[in-house]
């Protein structure tokens, strides 16, 4: 996990056998993806794993992505605000600002062949649901636009039933952004889990519980 304000051409990580001895500090959501291609394919299946919890979209996205449109450059003009607010020469990056993942965790891979993506996220920005209907597919677009492979697949998860509260939007919104975004642009697909989540954990249940996580 790293954060940068440029992109970066290279990152730390290895490959490693699946096996019971490591897979279970790997993402549950990609070994299983990974083991339904393997099974429905029967060739070997290689898995990068870029993520980092509680992220906004943004900070997965291109800077040149987030400036192309008016609705995204939002983004960056928060963060301005917030470079100007701070300390001389204090930068006020985290893994939540525009761009910073990218940089850091995807540019590096772009030298890597890949044959489409997955997604898990949405959380982050259940406030700002109007500006991810287009946040979503701008994303996406954008890593096929850096590969260069033509439009590869893209799915994702739309986030679970959690119970927020009464603070903040109604996560039902965030839901219905996903669901536009899915037929935005082609190759974009979309798995519902409103069967599976739980509104008292964030996160579905997979044979454990810890009452009260929100991560």
């Amino acid at each position: 996990r790293e954060f940068t304000d440029e992109p970066k051409k290279d990152c730390y990580g290895k490959w490693t056998e699946c096996n019971p001895q490591n897979v279970a500090s790997f993402s549950a959501v990609a070994y299983f993806f990974g083991r339904e291609l393997h099974r429905e394919l029967g060739v070997p299946i290689g898995l990068i794993h870029t993520s980092w919890g509680g992220t906004p979209a943004e900070a997965w996205t291109r800077k040149e992505v987030l400036q192309s449109d008016p609705e995204l450059a939002i983004y960056l003009k928060r963060f301005e605000e917030k470079i100007a607010a701070a300390e001389p020469g204090n930068l006020p990056l985290n893994q939540g600002s525009p761009s910073s993942l990218y940089n850091a965790m995807i540019a590096p891979l772009i030298s890597f062949g890949i044959r489409g993506a997955i997604w898990y996220q949405g959380e982050s920005n259940r406030n700002e649901y109007k500006e991810y209907e287009k946040l979503m597919p701008g994303l996406a677009l954008n890593w096929r636009a850096m590969w260069d492979v033509g439009d590869f697949p893209m799915y994702y998860v739309q986030i679970a039933p959690f119970d927020y509260g009464p603070t903040g939007a109604n996560s039902a919104f965030l839901r219905e952004a996903q669901l536009k975004a899915s037929t935005a642009i082609s190759n974009f697909g979309m798995a519902c889990i409103m069967d599976t989540g739980e509104k008292d954990c964030i996160h579905p249940y997979c044979g454990y519980h810890f009452p009260g996580m929100v991560g």
